[in-house]
């Protein structure tokens, strides 16, 4: 089972910590312009406006408009630096925080899709062996028929004449469909038929759901003979066991002799 991983579409270039510490770093310059001007400020003043101290109202109150005036605007711009500084910082969170959310659900996605792909190919495995453990068994009960000794040739065994290694020259031997019998010939002769087509059904199921494979191929070319003569004997209609007619990787189905 081959898995793929999605790599993700975008990935953050600089860590939350960095963009955290310029921010910090930003607010700071900006405290430190707004500290040295407002110094700065009252250098010129005092430099300008000599004198003490004064006790006056009207100075004091000629001394705040000044201070106003001057320190108001540059606050006003600074705020707004600061306000801009940290509205980018919400602005790099919320992308951040999308970037991370698409990753989740990508990590989400293919966990899905490996779940997914798991409990298929668990199924798979799991109907695979089912199947093949069918077609052992129903093989294995061929395989016991065939060491059954029958009466239409006494000493025989079915398998003298059904089994991929049986001489032809055993062909003759075997009775038709509706010749007379006796019960215990019947029996056999009908067990094999069904098992047979029970085969059939398993290799085609198989064939059909995984494809061809050693194992297919094996059973078919172990009881393609079989096949052939009971066919051949009227026992079943050739389209009952189709599984048996053509044998994979460009192997030819055995030649029955007739």
């Amino acid at each position: 089972m081959k898995i793929h991983i999605r790599k993700p579409a975008a990935k953050p270039t600089k860590s939350v910590w960095h963009r955290i510490d310029a921010v910090y770093s930003g607010l700071a310059l900006i405290a430190a312009v707004a500290f040295l001007f407002t110094l700065s400020v009252l250098i010129f003043y005092g430099r300008y406006f000599p004198g003490g101290i004064s006790s006056e109202h009207d100075a004091w109150a000629e001394f705040g408009t000044f201070l106003g005036g001057v320190l108001t605007p540059a606050f006003s711009f600074l705020t707004f630096l600061a306000l801009l500084v940290t509205i980018m910082f919400q602005r790099f969170e919320l992308k951040n925080s999308q970037i991370s959310l698409g990753l989740i659900r990508e990590e989400l996605e293919l966990a899905k899709s490996t779940a997914e792909k798991s409990v298929e190919f668990n199924k798979n495995e799991s109907e695979r062996a089912e199947l093949f453990n069918m077609i052992k068994f129903v093989h294995s009960e061929i395989s016991n028929l065939h060491s059954s000794e029958v009466d239409f040739v006494a000493g025989a065994t079915l398998g003298f004449f059904f089994s991929s290694s049986a001489p032809s020259k055993g062909i003759s031997s075997i009775p038709k469909n509706y010749d007379p019998v006796t019960d215990h010939d019947r029996v056999v002769l009908a067990d094999l038929c069904d098992y047979m087509m029970e085969l059939n059904n398993y290799l085609n199921n198989y064939e059909g759901k995984f494809g061809a494979s050693a194992l297919t191929y094996y059973y078919k070319k172990r009881h393609a003979t079989a096949s052939d003569r009971l066919i051949e004997k009227g026992f079943l209609l050739e389209p009952m066991l189709s599984a048996f007619k053509e044998i994979g990787y460009s192997w030819t189905a055995p030649v029955s002799v007739k």
